[in-house]
């Protein structure tokens, strides 16, 4: 098994989601890509790529991400947007471990 980190900048606050999803793309042979980064722009991040709206719920709110969850998303082909597949608070992780 092969395993790289890349550290970009992207994931840092203030950095831009649509750079984060080009360098996703950019791995083609990755089966899977782990994204860690900051509150609030992971919630953000989340947010927008699920149900667009600036990084921001129909309601007004976003999503609630916790530190320490894990939120996995299937991108779409096209664009920056995806489908999320789950979202799991520390607590629920904590009681799987």
């Amino acid at each position: 098994r092969h395993t790289e980190v890349d550290v970009l900048e992207c994931l840092a606050p203030g950095g831009a989601l649509e750079t984060l999803v080009r360098a996703v793309r950019g791995l083609k042979k990755a089966r899977g890509v782990v994204a860690v980064g900051h509150e609030p722009q992971m919630s953000a991040y989340v947010t927008e790529l699920c149900f667009g709206n600036g990084g921001k719920a129909a309601t007004g709110g976003g999503c609630a991400f916790k530190k320490g969850g894990i939120a996995v998303i299937e991108l779409a082909d096209r664009g920056v947007s995806g489908k999320l597949v789950g979202l799991w608070p520390p607590r629920v992780l904590r009681a799987l471990a």
